[in-house]
């Protein structure tokens, strides 16, 4: 199995307990063998626990030996994705107008990838 990553552009459904929230930056990474299926099994977990993918902006596979190149909290999450098939990392914004807005404590502060990912 390979382990693809997708940015996610994402707002709380209705359902979400945190509806409130203006939306969020939601790093998925999922376990594999093909990345539409495994973009599919992303925006489909995202809907599952109630947020509606807006828009994917990154969608790529990540190598094991790209492993160091990840912050420490997207290597937490891509080893649960090893372990459990899927895992999502999200930096939420309070402000529906402002997505620079400062988030809500109880979100970690942004991630970031190396930036000749973003390309």
């Amino acid at each position: 199995m390979d382990t693809y990553y997708f940015a996610i552009v994402a707002k709380p459904s209705r359902n979400n307990p945190d509806k409130d929230l203006g939306g969020a930056y939601i790093h998925v990474f999922v376990t594999d063998s093909d990345i539409e299926n495994a973009r599919k099994r992303a925006i489909h977990y995202l809907d599952e626990s109630f947020w509606h993918c807006e828009n994917v902006e990154l969608s790529k596979e990540i190598l094991p030996e790209q492993f160091p190149l990840l912050d420490a909290l997207l290597q937490l999450a891509y080893s649960k994705a090893q372990k459990f098939g899927i895992c999502a990392h999200i930096d939420a914004w309070k402000s529906a107008c402002d997505p620079n807005a400062p988030i809500e404590i109880r979100y970690r502060p942004s991630t970031y990838l190396p930036k000749d990912w973003t390309k």
